[in-house]
């Protein structure tokens, strides 16, 4: 959730002190108030949010989870994965069907 308040409120960063301002401001919120507040499971979220740490670095210390690639499907194995009871509302005339999709529209 943080990631995604991260992303939202870079776009108002206009000023060149901006970006420092910000991770200063956050580590004196931690240091003043947050940490007694949210608990010690806090800290490595909210140097993520803030960018006071590299994100890299952060995921290599084993603080914060990366995330991994999804696996891209082909558009066949993205049809051959509708439920069964869902296939009579795909035509079949749209190209790369699978067979077991269209013996059931036969």
């Amino acid at each position: 959730m943080m990631k995604c308040w991260k992303m939202n409120l870079r776009l108002v960063e206009f000023k060149w002190w901006a970006p420092y301002a910000w991770r200063l401001g956050a580590l004196g919120l931690w240091l003043w108030k947050l940490r007694k507040l949210n608990g010690p499971n806090f800290t490595w979220p909210l140097l993520q949010f803030s960018s006071a740490l590299p994100e890299r670095l952060m995921s290599r210390m084993g603080r914060i989870y990366p995330g991994k690639r999804l696996p891209i499907k082909s558009r066949s194995e993205l049809l051959a994965s509708i439920h069964p009871q869902h296939w009579k509302h795909v035509r079949p005339d749209t190209g790369d069907m699978p067979d077991s999709i269209l013996t059931a529209h036969a």
